[in-house]
């Protein structure tokens, strides 16, 4: 009836939401189900894939020896993920915040114990 409804499990909906699972999808012939088998058993993203021998992607069914070296390669060409890095640094923000909050209660606390022992 010219509906076409595309139904993805909740996993590869949260996978796809993922820049290292999308890094995958911008291997060449690497499709959701390819980037799915790499992701349970590791290979999180194609960073992870350059680091990868050959013998270690021939393990799955649909990578040969030559499909894994033109792997390899392409990872080698895709840039970092961003995502990972900017929450690196939103995770090292937040801990300089934590820092600075930190540091900001120690001398209000201090002066209270320093007021303690004068009265």
């Amino acid at each position: 009836m010219g509906w076409n409804i595309d139904v993805k499990s909740e996993q590869r909906y949260s996978n796809l939401e993922d820049p290292g699972y999308q890094s995958l999808l911008r291997l060449p012939a690497v499709d959701e189900n390819l980037a799915d088998q790499f992701f349970a058993k590791g290979i999180v993203s194609a960073a992870v894939v350059k680091e990868k021998t050959v013998e270690e992607l021939t393990i799955f069914r649909s990578v040969d020896e030559e499909y894994a070296q033109q792997l390899i390669a392409a990872a080698a060409e895709i840039p970092v993920e961003k995502a990972a890095d900017s929450g690196a640094e939103e995770s090292g923000e937040d801990g300089a915040e934590k820092a600075v909050s930190s540091a900001a209660a120690e001398p209000a606390e201090q002066p209270a114990d320093d007021a303690a022992p004068q009265e």
